[in-house]
């Protein structure tokens, strides 16, 4: 029972987030690029569909689509696995600090909104390959074909749903991309402040314990050989190569 309940949860929640981030409204942004592409494409198969005068000669056609439909199903299948490798380097490469600035960047919830993207597109592609494998039984069923409008109406919707499936999948690739591009250059700004930080501390104990040896009178040899018995009593590993380090740190052969 709890499971169940869960599952009606999920399904309420994922279509929740659809609404919140007007993911049905991608299907049909005329201003986007896959929308636009996928109108084109779109009007040059119902051309190429209309001058092979597909719907009056059928019969001759009917093997081809029958395989088409297979193949696209199957593909689509593939492209939910390439989606699911996608979503798993999002959040690899996710952290608090990251999903900040990239909000700082983008705007509140962008993140998200490219995560709830990738849940549209395997939402969509998972109703296309039902689509698709439905359209390739009901091709061996006895079952006449609709009216001549009606059937370019479903070849019209079915070819644009599916090229702007490919081109939308581009679209989330390339976001993948400025992602990556926005986290590996926060790390390297990361890493130099860390670097920074590193040497100014480095310095601040150099300083320290040059005003500690000037104000005790102790010698450097002094110092240095009480450090590096420190070492040897510590519980630190590679303990002779911090003890080289320190010798040569220290002895100003650096």
């Amino acid at each position: 029972m709890k499971i169940n309940s869960f599952d009606k949860s999920c399904h309420h929640e994922l279509f929740k987030r659809f609404n919140k981030y007007k993911k049905w409204k991608d299907l049909f942004d005329f201003s986007s690029l896959e929308c636009k592409i996928a109108v084109i494409f779109t009007g040059i198969i119902l051309w190429i569909t209309y001058s092979f005068n597909i719907y009056a000669d059928f019969k001759s056609f009917e093997v081809a689509i029958q395989n088409v439909a297979l193949y696209i199903a199957s593909a689509l299948i593939g492209m939910i696995g390439i989606i699911l490798a996608g979503i798993a380097v999002i959040i690899s490469m996710l952290n608090k600090n990251v999903t900040k600035e990239i909000e700082r960047l983008n705007g509140k919830d962008s993140v998200d909104e490219i995560l709830v993207s990738f849940e549209f597109l395997t939402f969509i592609i998972g109703i296309q390959i039902i689509t698709f494998f439905l359209t390739y039984i009901i091709l061996y069923s006895p079952l006449s074909l609709p009216t001549e409008k009606l059937f370019y109406l479903i070849f019209a919707v079915l070819s644009y749903i599916f090229v702007f499936t490919i081109f939308y999948t581009v679209s989330l690739v390339s976001n993948n991309v400025k992602l990556f591009l926005i986290t590996n250059t926060y790390n390297e700004v990361i890493e130099s402040e860390k670097s920074i930080y590193s040497e100014a501390n480095e310095i601040r104990i150099d300083f320290i314990l040059n005003m500690l040896i000037e104000s005790y009178g102790i010698k450097k040899e002094s110092f240095l050989s009480e450090l590096q018995e420190f070492v040897d009593k510590s519980d630190i590993k590679e303990k002779e190569v911090i003890k080289n380090y320190l010798r040569q740190y220290y002895s100003g052969d650096t």
